[in-house]
């Protein structure tokens, strides 16, 4: 992880190199990296912590940056084109999205995230005095996540993955 990367760094080295498939992701690729630059210019998000996540125990790595990094798997929801392009059900981590937040902040996410479940749960159950603990909930939602985030504190979590032509099989790709 690297923290206090310049927007300049994070434009020229990735948003504006990133090639994502199929061709409409590329254009909200773009849109993200004018948005970025935009932003920029209004004196946000000018500096960065990047996050690139991989496998420890991965059978396949990259070297990015002097680094291995092990390729994370993600199990495709449908089918796998030729040409290797897929989609996921969930690509971030609850828990890699809490990157760079200072513990309030966290503890925030975490009550909204609290605060929302039990909200949900006394309308399912017609409980108007839902608002319990929920021990289970360990982690806050990106949603929560995203609230208590300060326009000083980008984020940009990079997972790079394997392709699911490159186990052979797609069953694979869910252990």
């Amino acid at each position: 992880m690297w923290r206090g990367v310049p927007v300049e760094t994070v434009l020229a080295e990735f948003l504006d190199v990133y090639m994502p498939s199929p061709p409409p992701a590329r254009e909200r690729s773009r849109s993200i990296a004018e948005y970025v630059r935009r932003r920029a210019a209004q004196g946000a998000l000018g500096s960065w912590t990047v996050h690139l996540i991989g496998r420890a125990a991965a059978a396949h790595a990259i070297e990015a940056a002097g680094h291995l990094i092990g390729l994370a798997r993600r199990a495709p929801v449908g089918p796998v084109s030729p040409g290797g392009i897929y989609t996921v059900s969930r690509l971030l981590n609850p828990g890699d999205a809490c990157k760079g937040l200072d513990a309030d902040q966290f503890a925030s996410a975490m009550e909204i995230t609290r605060s929302r479940a039990a909200a949900r749960r006394s309308r399912r159950e017609g409980d108007h005095d839902a608002a319990g603990t929920q021990p289970h909930l360990r982690l806050p939602t990106t949603y929560a996540i995203q609230e208590v985030r300060r326009p000083d504190q980008p984020l940009l979590t990079i997972y790079p993955l394997l392709s699911p032509s490159r186990t052979g099989k797609h069953q694979a790709l869910r252990s």
